[in-house]
């Protein structure tokens, strides 16, 4: 078993002159971390973590932990916050608190991943710097075959906003949207020096998930554009 990692501490501050004089003015502090953990059994454990002091002009908190175990070549396992690849149209390295796995045994490609999205900030008229936003909760699943050299996948990702994670007479200017995005993502390789890629992806998204659905027979009128 062995054990390998780093630490990292950051701080940085900046000076502003003008009329009035000088201020200084502080940026918080960064805390990162890795840790990797082999065994003999075939498991290799990757830690992050991330820490920082407190903002009052970022709603989403900075401050995030999360783990990747990994059997030998075929098994992962994700918890935590974690910055999941599945295709460049679906998770391309977007920060989730999630749990999920990949599994790869032979020529099959699986993963499956659920979790939060955004967390919830309410709306503060007293602090105009404030970004709020729902609670998104989603999912993404794909399903391919091949290996890191030659592989096709299909991937589904659904996500939306938690209407009821903000009160109705506080959400003011928020409005609840959904997506979802499949996507088929693919690669050949025919030699050393050559290539081949292919990315693609079709979104269904709702700009509004409380608007009330047309009726099936709804015509509209003259002038309604």
């Amino acid at each position: 078993m062995t054990l390998t990692g780093d630490i990292d501490l950051t701080k940085s501050f900046y000076v502003l002159r003008g009329q009035e004089g000088s201020s200084v003015q502080n940026t918080p502090w960064y805390l990162t971390g890795s840790l990797i953990l082999a065994m003999r059994a075939g498991w290799t454990i990757p830690l992050q973590s991330v820490w920082t002091s407190p903002t009052s002009g970022y709603g989403q908190a900075y401050n995030a932990i999360g783990v990747s175990p990994r059997y030998k070549n075929w098994l992962t396992l994700h918890g935590g916050y974690r910055n999941l690849e599945f295709s460049p149209f679906t998770l391309s390295g977007y920060t989730v608190l999630d749990a999920g796995f990949e599994l790869s045994p032979g020529r099959l490609r699986v993963g499956v991943m659920a979790g939060r999205f955004n967390k919830t900030i309410k709306p503060n008229a007293t602090d105009p710097d404030r970004v709020a936003s729902f609670r998104r909760m989603g999912y993404c699943a794909k399903v391919g075959a091949g290996n890191d050299r030659t592989y096709l996948d299909v991937i589904l990702l659904n996500a939306g906003d938690d209407t009821n994670s903000i009160p109705p007479d506080s959400t003011g200017y928020l409005i609840p949207t959904q997506n979802v995005v499949l996507s088929p993502s693919g690669r050949i390789r025919t030699s050393k020096k050559l290539t081949v890629e292919l990315d693609a992806a079709g979104s269904a998204y709702t700009s509004d998930t409380r608007a009330e659905p047309l009726p099936a027979n709804y015509l509209p009128l003259a002038g309604d554009g």
